[in-house]
């Protein structure tokens, strides 16, 4: 399973979003349970666009509820410099993966 992210970085908050991504890295938070691989990914063409794509392994994947309240702790923490209220999200069932 994939949950994607659609989502705009607030304007200017690019630098510090850089750094609270790393800071969240070295202290290992948002790391999703029942994730296999967790990405932040910049638009090359837009840099305001940003992508978040979390990678789950069905048979580890938490309930609903759990995935939600996951993703809510990372719009807290990430609220000043994302805006959340745009945001698209979607969730796809990986058919194949090689």
């Amino acid at each position: 399973y994939m949950t994607q992210v659609f989502i705009q970085i607030r304007a200017g908050q690019e630098e510090n979003l850089l750094r609270k991504l790393e800071e969240m890295r070295k202290e290992n938070k948002h790391t999703f349970p029942g994730t296999v691989a967790r990405y932040f990914a910049h638009s090359q063409t837009d840099a305001s666009d940003l992508q978040i794509l979390l990678i789950w392994r069905g048979t580890v994947m938490p309930d609903e509820a759990t995935r939600d309240a996951a993703l809510y702790g990372l719009r807290e923490e990430l609220k000043d410099l994302l805006d959340w209220e745009s945001a698209h999200i979607e969730m796809h069932e990986v058919l194949m993966h090689t």
